[in-house]
């Protein structure tokens, strides 16, 4: 994409939050940007063009994946994931629900611990974050993470011991969705072409709906 209309992220750290701070700090910044917690301490982050560009292309490609392989999922888009007791809580830049869909109780609230966490969340970074994110994905138990920095997604799994998260050539989720295409219509994205023409590429990959 251009880089005339390429806005860098802008990040916020704030040190010695207590919860109820952070909480004040969701409402007042629920529409203003992206606000993750660990343990005391604050991030808020205001995105720029081009991570919004390439999450929604991320996220396109997953759904027309799932609509052509016919796997039932459930976007989750960024709400906001907390867990008091471990004091962690992020918002993704998207995320999904797949294996989990049966054992959520409602779709009008997600409540953590009593609901599942999504199966895939979707964080991208183009710049360098100033707090453990993976940590407090973690700590609420996300099984799967898809990260986007330095031009390409790894897949990250969550270890069975649930401390930490371990680089995967595949997806658990999404067993045969294929990586590498992703990564090439990222590349294709930041090289100017439109996103329908990068989906309708994938769409030929994986082959068509019906």
């Amino acid at each position: 994409m251009s880089s005339a209309v390429s806005v860098p992220e802008n990040r916020v750290t704030l040190t010695n939050v207590l919860w109820a701070q952070y909480l004040a700090v969701l409402g007042e910044h629920e529409h203003d940007g992206r606000v993750a917690f660990y343990q005391g301490i604050l991030e808020i982050i205001t995105v720029g063009f081009e991570h919004e560009s390439i999450k929604r292309l991320i996220s396109r490609l997953i759904d027309h994946y799932a609509l052509a392989r016919d796997v039932d999922i459930h976007p989750g888009g960024n709400f906001t994931m907390k867990r008091e007791e471990f004091q962690s809580g992020i918002e993704a830049d998207d995320c999904f629900y797949i294996q989990s869909i049966a054992k959520l109780r409602s779709l009008q609230e997600i409540s953590l611990p009593q609901d599942p966490p999504p199966d895939l969340a979707i964080e991208v970074g183009i710049t360098n974050p100033s707090i453990d994110k993976l940590a407090i994905y973690a700590a609420i138990g996300v099984p799967e993470i898809w990260r986007y920095r330095d031009g390409s997604v790894d897949v990250l799994l969550l270890k069975p011991d649930g401390s930490s998260y371990v680089s995967s050539p595949t997806s658990t989720c999404l067993p045969d969705f294929p990586i590498p295409a992703l990564d090439e219509a990222l590349e294709g994205l930041r090289g100017g072409k439109s996103s329908n023409v990068l989906v309708k590429d994938f769409a030929k990959r994986i082959g068509r709906i019906g």
